[in-house]
């Protein structure tokens, strides 16, 4: 066998290799992005629990009111509002 013929032999293992090791980089990085997403959903609930009681201790103020603060501070529109999903 010439030097070639086992340079082309291995060529396919290394570049299978080199997927295998692409394919796991791309899982532990899609592994890691849905835990930060899961957190930041939590953080969220969290925080939209924190706004209806603090609501619900404020009667000047309701939901809408606060929501529509928001949206027109930062001159978005209600369908944006995190308030009402």
């Amino acid at each position: 066998m010439s030097a070639v013929d086992y340079e082309v032999e291995h060529v396919p293992d290394q570049l299978v290799n080199q997927l295998v090791k692409g394919y796991d980089a791309l899982t532990a990085e899609v592994k890691a992005l849905n835990e930060q997403r899961q957190e930041l959903e939590n953080k969220l609930s969290w925080a939209k629990q924190q706004v209806r009681r603090l609501l619900s201790v404020l009667p000047s103020y309701d939901e809408y009111t606060l929501s529509s603060r928001s949206v027109a501070a930062r001159g978005g529109d209600r369908k944006h509002d995190h308030f009402n999903h």
